[in-house]
């Protein structure tokens, strides 16, 4: 797109502008070229119509351009074509350039001029003419230049501007995450662990041997929540000095063997299939350990009696679990249900997401509720 084309806000001008404006030029330099003194002789004619037809080239060649209306501006008077093309060459060019061509156009356009007295006030006066003329197109033209570099420039501004905003909100969003997890992991922690000390109390001193398994279950759960509690403070503090989750390199990873104990503790009647080898990434094993525990809950919470179906299928290159179950009727619910926000299967999707799967969730065509995550084997 050459100079011509861009207005002052540096948008393109509509076509119909564009070509008005050639063509006025054009007609204005062959009126120009036509209005001299005295009968044009053939080589006048034929230097005329050269620079006339070579005043388009000064869009994408303007040193061309430029070169073949000087002829013109010699042996005849094509003084508005080699004012245009100086302009174009001004606009386009390096400053080396602006000022041999400004040189040229003065001896070029007044060079006739040698047989005058030179020291006569007629000579002083065209060469001051001849200067005037060559400066003013080429100072338009460099500073047509300058701004268009100008606003370059403030247009990279603005956008390392935004960037260094965004940036800024989004670590004080890092920051603000970190500190959030600190907050609920001291409340949620220290509560957790008074219930793992009353628990472990109860186990030593109760003289009912359930009432004894019952206390170890809650104690092993407290810890196991509190172990929790710490390695996502862990995730969510590699999240604010890198600006990405550490899913990666999790501290531990589930074993089929995992999954199916924690169907077992869940008190769930489930029909399993796990086929999960151990050479599947930690990162995916642990994210789908946390579908099927989501999961679970969710069927505690929601689910009609009966079995639930519980699959994991190892693919050529995914992991796919798949959670499905009978809906309660309307009504049904028992008394006193758990509170759901559906935050729980919000988190897993975004889980998936990060390790580049994804996990739906909704009614099947059969009328069942199912919970599907899909994660790729190799991490994207």
């Amino acid at each position: 797109m050459s100079h011509r084309e861009v207005d002052r806000n540096g948008t393109r001008l509509p076509s119909w502008l564009r070509w008005g404006s050639e063509v006025a030029v054009t007609l204005a330099a062959i009126v120009d070229a036509a209005s001299g003194s005295g009968q044009l002789n053939g080589l006048e004619v034929g230097v005329s119509v050269v620079a006339i037809l070579a005043m388009p080239l000064r869009h994408r060649w303007p040193l061309v351009a430029f070169a073949l209306v000087l002829p013109g501006l010699y042996f005849a008077e094509s003084g508005i074509a080699a004012i245009v093309v100086l302009y174009a060459v001004a606009a386009a060019g390096r400053r080396s350039w602006v000022v041999a061509a400004c040189v040229v156009f003065v001896f070029a356009g007044f060079q006739p001029i040698s047989s005058i007295t030179p020291l006569s006030r007629d000579t002083l006066i065209t060469v001051v003419y001849g200067v005037l003329f060559a400066v003013g197109p080429a100072a338009l033209g460099m500073l047509v230049t300058a701004r268009r570099a100008l606003r370059a420039q403030m247009h990279e501004l603005r956008r390392a501007h935004d960037n260094e905003q965004h940036q800024r909100v989004q670590e004080a969003l890092e920051l603000e995450r970190a500190a959030l997890a600190r907050e609920m992991h001291d409340v949620v922690s220290n509560h957790v662990s008074l219930i793992a000390v009353q628990a472990g109390a109860l186990q030593v001193a109760s003289p009912d041997a359930a009432a004894r398994e019952t206390a170890r279950t809650i104690r092993q759960l407290s810890a196991s929540t509190l172990d929790e509690l710490r390695t996502m403070l862990g995730v969510l503090r590699s999240s604010t000095a890198t600006g990405r989750p550490d899913l990666g390199a999790p501290r531990t990873a589930a074993t089929a063997d995992d999954f199916a104990a924690l169907v077992s503790a869940s008190g769930i009647t489930a029909t399993t299939r796990l086929d999960l080898p151990l050479e599947t990434p930690p990162a995916v094993r642990r994210a789908l350990y946390r579908g099927l525990q989501e999961s679970l809950t969710n069927v505690r919470k929601h689910a009609a009696p009966g079995p639930v179906d519980i699959s994991v299928d190892t693919l050529e290159d995914a992991v796919v679990l798949v959670v499905r179950n009978a809906v309660a009727a309307h009504g049904a619910q028992p008394a006193g249900p758990l509170p759901s926000g559906q935050y729980g299967l919000l988190g897993l999707a975004e889980r998936a997401e990060l390790l580049g799967g994804f996990c739906t969730s909704g009614l099947t065509e059969s009328g069942d509720f199912e919970v599907r995550m899909v994660l790729p084997r190799v991490r994207t």
